[in-house]
């Protein structure tokens, strides 16, 4: 999401006493090349209430989230933030709203009903569309996006150090380096876009980086995050996911 670094930061936030040890945090979940196809594709049963993902590892309503919507689109952020529950309390109190937060171990907290507007893309645009908080589903990803160049190698936007083995390295946006996301959350957000297809009927296409809708704003985010590339590619994997639930009679 990136407004959020105003809120994050080392003389305010308690983040970054708390970093995590990547090595403790990650859940293996392979995601290499249609890897999937051999994974479990989840069943989802829509006879509840549709606008609750039933995966959700906690429901944790934000009290100033929006009035209602019909979602036709689904927009990709990471928060610049190091620690889920912290995160959860910021979106609470600081006026900015989301639907789902997705942590490194693949929990997935969900902020607000699918069908309730958010506060989470701001001033947007793309193909024609315009004012993505009335109509898009948010998710945000525990991560901190673009890192930078040191003397002692690569840090975070609060200065917190990375090995080589913990980055990514991808040209594009006026960045270079980036932290990856974890194998759990790529997992997650396959499903969860799996579940919104076929609950709203969402598709791939209909996936977006923030920084595809507000580039023009400075946004990043999730430009060098996931594994399989930009959000192009991104798109690209979530039909795949998809295609194999139908072959497999899910949807």
């Amino acid at each position: 999401m990136q407004c959020l670094k105003k809120f994050f930061n080392p003389k305010n936030s308690p983040i970054p006493d708390t970093q995590p040890n990547r090595e403790q945090m990650i859940i293996p979940v392979s995601n290499s090349d249609a890897s999937f196809i051999d994974s479990v594709i989840p069943k989802f049963d829509l006879s509840g209430k549709k606008e609750i993902y039933p995966l959700a590892t906690r429901v944790d309503l934000d009290p100033d989230r929006g009035g209602i919507m019909k979602p036709t689109h689904v927009v990709h952020h990471y928060t610049v933030s190091y620690k889920t529950e912290p995160t959860v309390q910021y979106f609470k109190s600081q006026g900015v709203d989301i639907h789902l937060i997705i942590g490194h171990k693949g929990e997935v907290i969900q902020m607000s009903e699918f069908n309730r507007q958010c506060a989470h893309a701001g001033t947007s645009k793309w193909q024609g569309l315009q004012n993505f908080n009335s109509f898009s589903i948010g998710i945000e990803h525990i991560n901190l996006g673009p890192l930078r160049e040191s003397k002692n190698g690569y840090v975070d936007y609060y200065g917190r150090k990375y090995e080589k083995s913990e980055i990514r390295i991808r040209k594009g946006l006026g960045y270079e380096v980036w932290e990856p996301l974890t194998d759990a959350q790529e997992q997650r957000m396959l499903e969860i876009s799996l579940y919104l297809f076929k609950a709203y009927g969402i598709p791939a296409s209909n996936h977006v980086g923030h920084y595809e809708i507000s580039g023009f704003r400075g946004k990043a985010d999730p430009y060098g995050s996931y594994s399989w590339g930009d959000m192009i590619e991104v798109r690209k994997k979530i039909g795949q996911y998809i295609l194999e639930a139908k072959r497999r009679g899910f949807v």
